[in-house]
């Protein structure tokens, strides 16, 4: 059974207290990104009293098949890239964009001195389960036949995990859910969600190093869980 990643979603959480020169820290991170998709920097009109998580900075694709954005909050930098069919990723590291969100915080720090205390990876990955309801495939590798679900349409599957990745608390959830794609004609198939968060109760300073570290150890937690998961849709029901 393919598996093929649709999205990831990487995400550094601080405090930027001021953003001096808005221009010129989108043009800089328009530089770091460049190879990643082609955007045009806009610089929000946002007043300085505004929320924290309300974007002050937004680097968006030009290309919209690329799908791809970087916005600047004054708590957060949140690295988004979409992915076809055509790219065909199976598995993480993504060691070209993990380098680009490295360098990101090594300018934050560096240049706007910036903390970040906590980071996010989140993915998106699409299954072709092969049958005409994939709401009823998740039923049946993960629901007992006693229980009073019969012929879902629809069915989502959400559990947490509390786990230490790269010496890191962090949250881990998963979520199974069926869906519909549109190519030639409606394709049912199941998209697994896995988000990895270090936990907000604990105040963290990410390094360059320990950034790549929680990257690349949560890749491998990532592709495991994956595994986990294609073994029991390979079982027969």
């Amino acid at each position: 059974m393919d598996i093929l990643l649709s999205d990831i979603w990487l995400v550094l959480f601080g405090s930027i207290v001021f953003i001096p020169d808005k221009l010129k820290v989108s043009y800089t991170l328009q530089s770091i990104i460049a190879d990643l998709f082609e955007s045009e920097p806009i610089i929000l009109p946002i007043p300085e009293d505004a929320l924290l998580d309300i974007p002050r900075i937004e680097l968006s694709s030009i290309d919209k098949d690329k799908r791809g954005l970087l916005s600047v909050a004054r708590n957060r930098i949140d690295l988004k890239l979409g992915y076809s069919e055509e790219d065909t990723i199976t598995s993480l590291p993504l060691p070209h964009v993990f380098k680009k969100l490295t360098d990101i915080l090594q300018y934050l720090v560096g240049v706007i001195h910036t903390q970040v205390t906590r980071c996010a990876m989140v993915t998106d990955w699409i299954v072709d389960p092969a049958e005409s309801s994939s709401a009823k495939f998740i039923s049946s590798k993960y629901l007992r036949s006693e229980v009073p679900i019969i012929e879902p349409d629809d069915l989502e599957l959400h559990y947490l995990t509390k786990e230490i990745i790269a010496g890191f608390k962090v949250n881990k959830w998963t979520k199974i859910q069926s869906a519909r794609k549109k190519v030639d004609q409606i394709q049912e198939v199941i998209v697994l969600h896995i988000d990895i968060n270090t936990v907000p109760e604990i105040t963290y300073q990410f390094t360059q190093n320990s950034l790549q570290l929680f990257l690349d150890q949560s890749s491998k937690i990532v592709n495991e869980t994956i595994e986990q998961h294609l073994k029991i849709w390979g079982d027969n029901a």
